[in-house]
């Protein structure tokens, strides 16, 4: 028995026979750094899943960067809206460090769903997560003052991204400028 690489830290068992329909349908991927792996304007028809690696999912308003979500090892890597309804994303994935995982694309999922019933629950659980980073990220700007979005930034947010995150894209996911989290930071530390 051995085990689909999952989003999210979910362990997904797969039998032997299972991991040999899988292996043709998936290809290995490497990014480095700064590189884009879901451009804004495109249509994802792919699903990066990354073992390892830190990415910002963001748009930009106004000449400013707006992160939506902060990926981590373990994550099902995707323009989500874009996935579901196949039209042009309006965000852009970019990688914060190098990130390795593989890709499978859409159409070989909707191939899988039929041969691999596990890939539909790996489906749900994708959903899941992605409905929850969303949630998370709501909650965090709905609190009023930029020191009460990083205490609850840090409390909710895996440690990988609190502590390997660049800072200016912290403030990016808090909504706050860089130098407003400057100052939270060195009021929490003092």
């Amino acid at each position: 028995m051995t085990h689909l690489p999952s989003p999210f830290g979910v362990d997904f068992p797969l039998s032997s026979n299972e991991l040999q329909e899988l292996k043709p349908y998936i290809t290995p991927k490497l990014f480095k750094k700064n590189d884009t792996i879901f451009p804004q304007g495109k249509i994802c028809n792919e699903l990066f899943i990354m073992h390892k690696g830190l990415v910002r999912c963001f748009y930009i308003l106004d000449d400013k960067d707006v992160n939506l979500r902060l990926l981590c090892d373990q994550s099902a890597v995707l323009a989500y809206s874009s996935f579901i309804k196949q039209v042009p994303s309006v965000e852009s994935i970019q990688c914060l460090q190098d990130c390795e995982g593989f890709m499978l694309s859409l159409s070989h999922i909707k191939t899988l769903r039929r041969q691999l019933p596990i890939i539909t629950e790996y489906e749900r659980i994708m959903a899941e997560q992605h409905y929850l980073a969303m949630e998370r990220r709501l909650h965090t700007i709905q609190h009023k003052s930029a020191e009460q979005r990083y205490h609850h930034f840090i409390k909710e947010m895996p440690k990988k991204i609190v502590t390997e995150t660049p800072a200016h894209h912290i403030a990016a996911y808090l909504g706050i400028t860089p130098e407003s989290f400057s100052r939270v930071k060195r009021k929490l530390y003092i």
